[in-house]
């Protein structure tokens, strides 16, 4: 996303009145503030690679919408794999806004915001080294 927000083009869909729809991996709560700070307030976005779609704010009747799973039920199935196959794995949930800040170059506030998962799951996989040679 971020690359195609430098080359400035989507300014001139928003000057002819076109709808700009934010598309990425990041949370909701990231690509609102990323909309605030552009001046596309309110419009609809798409996060967490469509697992998030929210509607234009002045549409009636409608809601954020959610495609799979929740983001807590994905926590409770990776704590069942991590337990059950003896993975070794970090997601954000494990640490803290600081380290997030630190792994990805985030500031503070969006590190925080990076956080607010709802129906995905940052996860940074290495397996555990088995001691019987298996791999």
């Amino acid at each position: 996303m971020t690359g195609s927000l430098q080359s400035h083009g989507w300014r001139r869909c928003a000057t002819v009145k076109s709808p700009v729809v934010l598309c990425s991996s990041k949370t909701a709560a990231e690509m609102t503030d990323i909309q605030r700070e552009l001046g596309l307030d309110g419009l609809p976005l798409i996060a967490e690679n469509g697992a998030v779609i929210q509607p234009d704010v002045r549409w009636e009747d409608t809601s954020r919408s959610l495609s799979g799973m929740a983001h807590q039920d994905i926590a409770q199935c990776l704590a069942r794999i991590r337990a059950s196959r003896q993975y070794k794995f970090t997601t954000f949930d494990d640490v803290d806004v600081q380290t997030i800040g630190e792994w990805t170059g985030l500031t503070r506030l969006r590190a925080t915001l990076a956080c607010k998962h709802e129906a995905s799951r940052d996860l940074n996989l290495a397996r555990q080294r088995r001691t019987d040679g298996a791999i």
